[in-house]
């Protein structure tokens, strides 16, 4: 890593509040790749595919150390950051309603988590016999 030069750029916010910082790695050309993309290059010894995604396991896009990030394809991906699915909505079953009850979860982070105003998920509460 001692032959290559970091380039720091202003950081943006991405969704969910990510910060990611672009960390230019110099690569003969005026190119430049995300920071992470080549820590995990770097360590498995190989280029990245265009379908293979890293994954910051603490959700913290800054946090580049190599014990934070995971290799991914864009479906497991994808999947990590929405794991209810395209239309969360249809996937409030019985069981996840009850099981996110248990933990704890008020009516409103349960809307947020499912895309669902309150009044959904008293309604839903209604439906399985709990209200």
């Amino acid at each position: 890593m001692n032959d290559v030069k970091l380039h720091y750029f202003k950081s943006h916010r991405g969704k969910r509040n990510y910060a990611y910082i672009y960390l230019g790695v110099y690569l003969g050309r005026s190119r430049y790749q995300l920071y992470h993309r080549y820590v995990i290059e770097q360590h498995l010894g190989r280029k990245l595919e265009k379908d293979e995604h890293i994954h910051h396991l603490n959700g913290n896009g800054r946090d580049n150390r190599i014990e934070n990030l995971e290799l991914l394809n864009i479906r497991d991906h994808y999947i990590k950051h929405n794991p209810y699915g395209t239309n969360p909505k249809k996937n409030l079953s019985k069981d996840i309603l009850i099981e996110l009850r248990s933990k704890g979860l008020s009516i409103m982070k349960i809307g947020e988590k499912f895309k669902m105003g309150k009044s959904s998920v008293y309604r839903r509460l209604e439906e399985y016999g709990f209200a």
